[in-house]
């Protein structure tokens, strides 16, 4: 998945922040939901403040939140959510309700409409010098794609009244599943400002989840349209002058919609201080509740790329400096 923060992950000059919205404090009263707004996409402020119970969600256009606060007082039970939205489901496809004219087939139902696809998680990245933290939940999955519609059922055939059997008609196609939308990265840096507890106190006090959007399933197939009626017709057989004749063929049952594509899992970082490589830099096991330390040889990788970020910042700073 494609990193999409605009600032670099751990510590950065204050210059960079030139760029970023300045407020100076954020208060979210205990038990509120708090929206956050396009224009508050990146705050430095000097203090966030979140109540006990507090919800903090996202406007629809806004992909990422960039916060930085010199001084962080955070309750119990809080919520960052900023997950993706889940994809509508397709429109049932449309059938006939009436029959077709006399001697004349069923039509064909049509096909479902294509589930809509869920949307990206929030990339969230906070950098927080922490006076106290009670618990608090950052949740950034993707949204999950939307059903596929149904086929519509196929018209019935008309009647047969001077003709052979109508066949009804055949059922519309499922829908397409919506695809399931990428998990947002969460990465959350901090300092302790309480003597009392350490770095990695707080962050055990950090639950995160950024799984990434199912895929949507496919619309169910649309069933088939009744053939015309059986019914007698005058014709001398040996049990007398009328013969049974059998309906039309029913229409046959449409194909079932292919399923959409799941979205990706986003990256998860808690780290400790901003100094890249430090000891309490964690990843978080998407399969274990326990912290993984990522100084390890076998988590290079996402260390290397965290460092790749840090040097495309210290060039723009560089740039920044030389005008």
């Amino acid at each position: 998945m494609t990193i999409r923060f605009q600032s670099v992950l751990f510590s950065v000059p204050l210059l960079l922040l030139a760029a970023t919205a300045s407020a100076k404090d954020l208060v979210v009263k205990a038990g509120e939901t708090y929206t956050v707004s396009a224009s508050q996409s990146e705050l430095a402020l000097d203090k966030l403040t979140i109540g006990d119970n507090a919800v903090i969600e996202f406007a629809s256009d806004v992909s990422y939140w960039d916060v930085s606060a010199t001084h962080a007082d955070i309750g119990r039970n809080v919520v960052i959510n900023g997950a993706g939205r889940i994809g509508e489901a397709g429109e049932i496809g449309s059938g006939s309700e009436d029959r077709a004219d006399d001697c004349r087939k069923g039509q064909r139902g049509s096909d479902g409409e294509a589930g809509q696809n869920g949307s990206d998680g929030v990339d969230i990245q906070l950098r927080l010098d922490i006076d106290s933290l009670g618990s608090l939940e950052i949740i950034s999955n993707g949204g999950d794609g939307g059903t596929g519609g149904q086929g519509g059922t196929g018209q019935m055939g008309g009647k047969a009244t001077s003709c052979k059997p109508t066949a009804g008609g055949p059922g519309g196609n499922g829908g397409q599943g919506g695809n399931g939308g990428d998990a947002g990265n969460i990465v959350v840096t901090m300092k302790s400002l309480d003597s009392e507890h350490s770095d990695l106190f707080f962050a055990n006090l950090i639950n995160t989840r950024a799984e990434a959007g199912q895929a949507g399933e496919g619309g169910q197939p649309g069933l088939g349209g009744e053939g015309s009626e059986g019914k007698y017709v005058k014709r001398k057989t040996l049990a007398g002058d009328k013969k049974y004749v059998s309906g039309g063929k029913p229409g046959a049952v449409g194909l079932a919609g292919d399923a959409g594509v799941a979205g990706q899992t986003g990256r998860v970082f808690i780290g400790s201080d901003g100094r890249v490589g430090a000891a309490a830099v964690v990843a978080r096991d998407e399969n274990k509740d326990e912290l993984n330390y990522s100084n390890e040889s076998d988590q290079d990788e996402e260390i290397e790329a965290l460092k790749q970020q840090l040097e495309l910042l210290q060039q723009r700073l560089e740039a920044i400096e030389e005008k």
